[in-house]
């Protein structure tokens, strides 16, 4: 058995002196004598926004069988969910992570770097934030653990992010499921401290495939994709009346981005779009859609400047954060997707395409899997305004092709991306795993 320096008992060992971990199968029983089990999620995104990851976990909490499972979400700072819990039967608790220490920047594939000496860099910065922050926040969550006592615990960002929770699950003797909704690389380090998690979702082929790159071996890894509840994924409100409340009612046509406002996800490229274009589409409207993320002020701000120097201001609305998508994207003629990095998925896709709304997203990542390119949308180069600008006057110009692709796209989603196939294909993994009886236990003997 490989053994360890002693100073890594503190992050890897087991339980607590003089105590026991808490129970592994389902203990509670509903009416009728039907194994009930609890299932413990936790958020740990602090950007101070409710984006698609989380979205994700409240759509799965609420599909999850009531009869079968209750839930407990945890969150590492206040979210403003509005009523997207009201009727589901699960309990929050929020935690105050950035006392302990603000969030460090995870490693996207888009910062790669290669040597020896960049290597050790990435290793040493890959223990410093497991002393610094992953071990107080794994600390710090132990005790809701036992207190919650859950049969399962779900974390719902990836790996990296949640190294604290499978400390915590490890020290807890609970199983852990990691949804792996990231294109990260992985030191030594991390790979280690993951070695205890039960289970693995991958949003993606694209992200399984990462993870066997780097050495991320987790005993089942599956690929669920998210799903969505195309039904009741709904405009409340006519595209009209929607239109003329966000500013662009005069507008004709309209297109649109829901995403955090994050320099990764491109608003910038697509506000350039639409300077490119009003010069075809004289009453072109673009709506742009999402919180803005801590840290990313300048970002916008840079935004604001190129409007009001280009005479923008009344085709481009900045309209913040919103809890009605499905109001807005119904009213959108055509939806964007400008991530400049690989996305891992990209929730917005499926929410338009549930909408019949054509797609013009940027290629890479798990984007290909959701978008197939012209059958239920255009695919265009990352970051690259002419090519963005193509694929917009086309569809902008054409009508029929966006009613083509707006109702291919709809079509698939129901059939690939539906919340009736994803729920029931997260519920057999927490039964795999319980049926395991798994307890952590795989990272090696300590010195």
């Amino acid at each position: 058995m490989r053994r360890w320096p002693r100073w890594c008992a503190t992050a890897l060992g087991g339980t607590s002196r003089g105590e026991t971990p808490t129970r592994t199968g389902p203990a509670d029983a509903a009416a009728g004598g039907v194994t009930m089990t609890h299932v413990l999620l936790v958020d740990h995104s602090q950007t101070g926004t409710v984006g698609g990851a989380l979205t994700g976990l409240i759509h799965l909490i609420r599909g999850l069988d009531p009869e079968r499972y209750r839930s407990t979400l945890v969150l590492y700072e206040e979210k403003n969910l509005g009523a997207m819990l009201d009727g589901a039967r699960c309990r929050v608790v929020v935690l105050d992570a950035a006392a302990i220490h603000r969030p460090m920047p995870g490693r996207g594939l888009g910062r790669s770097r290669t040597g020896r000496h960049a290597q050790a860099r990435r290793t040493l910065g890959a223990l410093r934030r497991l002393f610094r922050q992953k071990i107080p926040r794994a600390r710090m969550l132990l005790p809701v653990l036992r207190r919650e006592q859950p049969d399962v615990i779900h974390a719902g960002n990836s790996l990296l992010q949640n190294i604290d929770v499978a400390l915590a699950a490890r020290w807890a003797g609970i199983p852990c499921v990691v949804h792996e909704k990231g294109l990260l690389h992985y030191t030594a380090v991390e790979r280690l401290c993951t070695r205890s998690v039960a289970a693995c979702i991958c949003m993606t082929e694209a992200i399984r495939r990462n993870l066997a790159r780097e050495g991320m071996h987790i005993p089942r890894t599956v690929v669920v994709h998210d799903g969505i509840d195309v039904e009741g994924f709904r405009p409340a409100e006519p595209a009209a009346a929607v239109r003329a409340a966000l500013g662009v009612g005069d507008c004709d046509p309209v297109i649109g981005i829901t995403a955090n406002v994050n320099p990764w996800k491109g608003q910038d490229v697509v506000v350039r779009a639409v300077a490119e274009l009003v010069a075809d589409f004289p009453r072109l409207g673009c709506l742009v859609v999402g919180g803005l993320v801590r840290g990313a002020e300048d970002y916008l701000e840079g935004i604001q400047a190129f409007v009001a120097s280009r005479g923008l201001e009344r085709h481009v609305r900045l309209v913040g954060p919103r809890l009605d998508i499905a109001d807005v994207v119904g009213a959108l003629d055509v939806l964007v997707h400008a991530s400049i990095r690989p996305e891992p998925f990209g929730r917005v896709l499926i929410e338009g395409m549930a909408l019949g709304k054509p797609i013009v997203a940027t290629v890479g990542g798990g984007v290909p899997e959701i978008v197939v390119d012209q059958e239920t949308g255009l695919l265009v180069p990352a970051g690259d305004v002419d090519a963005l600008v193509a694929a917009l006057r086309r569809l902008l110009g054409d009508a029929a092709l966006r009613a083509r692709f707006g109702a291919a796209g709809e079509r698939r989603v129901r059939s690939h991306f539906s919340l009736a196939s994803y729920v029931p294909a997260v519920e057999a993994v927490y039964a795999a795993v319980l049926a395991d009886g798994a307890r952590p236990g795989a990272v090696p003997t300590l010195a």
